[in-house]
């Protein structure tokens, strides 16, 4: 899985949105991860899992 740092909480959520919208499956919708982040994972084109990550 690779990790994608995005500025805030409110990314992790728009870009989730805007993926499955258009047609990116995820298996992780956003939630409040134990280690502080907003987190969610959606897979690529290819199959590959992508991680969502705001800061704590």
């Amino acid at each position: 899985m690779l990790d994608v740092d995005v500025p805030d909480r409110e990314t992790v959520d728009r870009l989730h949105a805007e993926l499955v919208a258009d047609g990116h499956q995820s298996p992780q919708p956003p939630f409040d991860a134990f280690f502080g982040s907003r987190y969610a994972i959606v897979r690529d084109p290819d199959g590959n899992l992508i991680g969502l990550k705001s800061p704590r």
